[in-house]
């Protein structure tokens, strides 16, 4: 789900709609999950209310911030998405309305009607949901539904059990205060949204919950908008669309027999690490993945880099935003995650070591070291990568390589294939000024351990999935994915990285084997 900007690790943190539980079968009858599809591949995208037979409320971004060509389908009747109960029913969505004044991105208006090309039949476990009285002011406890990221990890970790949370609806001051404290300028309008805390922290909606529903009494109240990330952020409210604002013009639009055609789509082939393009193979044989793996299931979490056999230079939040439950392995010498080639290693993680100073999350000393179970063996495809001289400085043009989203679209899309582009370094004052442009005049930026990348119109960044990877410059690892800001590629927000240069007598103090300057 696309985001006001705001500070967030290069992965995307999520939640459990931080901090809600299971919702049981035919709970919330008339949930359903807006499924985008290209091809026979289909996956969740947003969720929606179902508030006639053939009509869904929803977020507008869930047709502005969709590719260009493909198509939604509507689910009704399930809790898991893997339900397969006789109650459940599809239909493919045929057109949308927009509300006129809804500007595309992270702001008010932003709702939508989608209509389905045949009705749902009514059963025990669909049902349409009523709307708020026009007009009304809200207050009290109101239910937060979806099936959005339940976080805890690097990547989002997306269920598929209905999630619910009871929260708190804000008033407009509370709110706006609240946002005041975080952003120097805010999308919030009075008239058009409604806000739900805790402002504690640890519950808020997520990744994949946008378009969802806000009910009080099973009554729609709003449908999910936007948020801040980190998902579950102290002092930061969710955001929906206030249904009892556009009631008249639901109900108005589902008597037009004149709606717009949907026009989404496939996802863009030629998008990349936001900005990039494939690597080749051979180009990058420092580079790792670090496998997050529960059991058997492994999946690529970040990135890392070869520094001896035996050693494996990473970012700090890569081990303390994951699950203690769970294992990192090391898959070198692959181009493609699924590469099957003989050079392909995977080794298990033995020891992690991360730097006494790091604080956790978001700031500096975002810097670790990954000791293997035993050595990679070296070959045309799995080298070690030389780091700078203590104290270097550097600027001119960089190179990043990762595995993370090529971004673009409300879920993040996560390449099979190793993403690169070249960068400038930015001057760390001024990557402190455009930060400051666009956050709170507070943010962690580190003038001495931080090093920094445009460029700063937009369009190219790290992304969720780069953490821990590198950046390269003459062949050296000069600096270590570390944070930036959401959405990826936003403009005039520069890419955030540890500066090697500043921990090489850390990484020499705790690395047993010879190392390359």
């Amino acid at each position: 789900m696309e985001s006001a900007p705001s500070v967030g690790n290069s992965n995307t943190p999520g939640a459990r709609i931080v901090g809600g539980e299971d919702a049981t079968s035919g709970q919330y009858p008339y949930v359903v999950s807006l499924t985008f599809c290209v091809g026979n591949s289909c996956q969740h995208a947003c969720g929606g209310a179902l508030i006639s037979p053939s009509w869904i409320a929803s977020a507008g971004l869930c047709i502005t911030q969709m590719p260009s060509q493909g198509s939604y389908k509507a689910i009704a009747g399930i809790t898991n998405l893997d339900d397969s109960n006789e109650e459940r029913q599809e239909r493919r969505i045929s057109h949308a309305f927009l509300v006129p004044d809804f500007d595309g991105g992270a702001g008010p208006h932003d709702l939508a009607i989608f209509k389905t090309t045949t009705p749902f039949v009514y059963n025990s476990l669909i049902q349409a949901v009523r709307l708020v009285t026009a007009g009304s002011i809200y207050s009290g406890d109101a239910q937060l539904l979806g099936w959005g990221s339940t976080g805890g990890a690097v990547s989002p970790i997306m269920p598929n059990t209905l999630q619910t949370s009871t929260v708190p609806i804000l008033t407009y001051d509370q709110c706006k205060n609240a946002l005041d404290s975080l952003f120097n300028s805010h999308p919030l309008d009075e008239s058009a949204n409604t806000c739900t805390g805790p402002l504690t922290g640890a519950v808020s909606a997520c990744t994949g919950d946008m378009g969802g529903p806000l009910v009080q009494n099973n009554i729609l109240m709003g449908v999910v908008s936007w948020i801040i990330t980190p998902c579950g952020t102290v002092g930061a409210p969710s955001i929906q669309t206030r249904v009892a604002y556009y009631r008249n013009w639901i109900v108005s639009m589902e008597k037009n027999n004149t709606a717009l055609k949907l026009k989404i789509g496939a996802p863009n082939p030629d998008s990349r690490i936001v900005g990039g393009w494939d690597a080749q193979r051979g180009e990058f044989t420092s580079i790792v993945s670090l496998q997050y793996c529960i059991l058997t299931i492994c999946q690529h979490s970040c990135g890392g880099s070869i520094i001896s056999p035996s050693w494996i230079l990473t970012a700090a939040h890569c081990i303390t935003e994951v699950p203690a439950i769970g294992s990192y392995s090391v898959l070198a010498g692959v181009l493609d995650l699924d590469d099957n080639i003989v050079e392909r290693q995977l080794v298990r993680v033995s020891q992690y070591l991360v730097h006494a100073d790091y604080a956790g999350g978001v700031g500096p000393h975002d810097i670790a070291l990954f000791r293997l179970a035993s050595p990679l063996i070296f070959n045309q495809y799995v080298q070690p990568v030389s780091i700078p001289l203590e104290g270097a400085e550097f600027s001119g043009q960089t190179e990043l390589a990762g595995w993370g989203s090529t971004g673009g679209i409300i879920l993040p899309q996560m390449p099979n294939r190793l993403q690169t582009v070249t960068i400038p370094i930015v001057p760390v004052q001024e990557c402190d000024n455009a930060l400051s442009s666009l956050l709170q005049s507070a943010h962690p930026l580190d003038l001495d351990a931080n090093i920094c990348t445009g460029p700063l119109t937009g369009g190219t960044s790290a992304c969720s999935g780069d953490s821990g990877g590198p950046l390269y410059k003459d062949g050296q690892v000069v600096g270590i994915v570390s944070w930036g800001v959401t959405p990826c590629g936003t403009t005039g927000a520069p890419s955030v990285y540890v500066k090697t240069s500043h921990y090489i007598n850390w990484i020499r103090q705790n690395v047993d084997e010879p190392l390359i300057y």
